[in-house]
């Protein structure tokens, strides 16, 4: 398989970076974002990186029970009737929307990733698997952390176009700008979405990177 390693950078001038705070990916952890860096990699490469990650820097603590091998990442993409976001028309190009499973927990997040100049900001929100149709398809409960996620699904017109799954090994550590973390990408699978449902378990089918 081919795999995608991603190296993600902050600075934070006014306190030490720790384990806790490189445990959250550095995009959530900071109102300045984070810089993210992507590579495609062939496998012998991203099992090179692997070893090298596990010599100098600290598992990642929301690994769970899945063990140092790595644990799934369940999400589903909304875009609009005509993929606006996809094409990166004005007013979606820089934003995606998504719902995101680790592993098979009962806990989906309402994620609003941007990107601006290299940086990469992220907003998110947790709601019980059970709540997450009635709080989409309700009208706004003005005191429900997630409503500024509904409010831009209803603006924009997204619904749910496209499932993935994937493997990922992720290692965290500092450096002298802040916190950093690394993640690898492998068994990637896709197909489409036609609910919120969010998958618990991989996709059926073969890997998208060969």
């Amino acid at each position: 398989f081919e795999y995608c390693a991603r190296a993600m950078n902050i600075a934070d001038d006014h306190s030490e970076p720790n384990q806790f705070v490189a445990a959250v990916s550095p995009s959530l952890g900071s109102p300045r974002g984070a810089f993210e860096t992507k590579f495609i990699v062939e496998h012998a490469i991203a099992l090179a990186i692997q070893d090298w990650a596990r010599q100098h820097l600290d598992a990642d603590p929301h690994a769970g029970g899945e063990g140092d091998e790595g644990y799934h990442v369940n999400s589903v993409y909304l875009d609009t009737p005509n993929f606006d976001t996809y094409r990166r028309n004005p007013f979606y190009r820089r934003r995606k929307f998504r719902l995101r499973r680790y592993g098979n927990e009962a806990t989906i997040w309402l994620e609003l990733k941007r990107k601006r100049n290299g940086q990469v900001r992220k907003r998110r929100v947790s709601v019980a698997e059970a709540d997450l149709p009635q709080r989409l398809s309700q009208p706004h409960d003005r005191e429900w952390d997630g409503a500024w996620f509904q409010r831009r699904l209803e603006k924009r017109q997204l619904r749910p176009v496209c499932q993935v799954t994937y493997r990922r090994f992720a290692r965290i550590g500092t450096s002298a700008t802040g916190p950093i973390r690394l993640t690898i990408d492998g068994d990637l699978l896709a197909s489409d979405a036609a609910n919120w449902q969010v998958p618990s378990a991989p996709l059926p089918g073969a890997s998208l990177l060969n």
